[in-house]
């Protein structure tokens, strides 16, 4: 997902084909993140990963969490 920053971390989930996952869109550019549900037989699992740069205050961080 694309914050729309021009510099950034980044982030990445990787998923082995073997394995059913899809993209969950979020519909926020402010911070760089993505996230993906792996289907389980039982039950699904969401992963994300989420990129705040280091610099960020910690409002940035609070915002994020709540």
């Amino acid at each position: 997902m694309v914050s729309g920053l021009e510099s950034g971390g980044g982030v990445f989930i990787a998923v082995k084909r073997s394995i059913q996952s899809e993209l969950i869109f979020i519909n926020d550019n402010t911070l760089e993140q993505v996230f993906i549900k792996i289907k389980g037989i039982n039950t699904d699992i969401v992963i994300g990963s989420i990129y705040i740069a280091p610099l960020s205050t910690t409002d940035t961080y609070l915002l994020y969490i709540n």
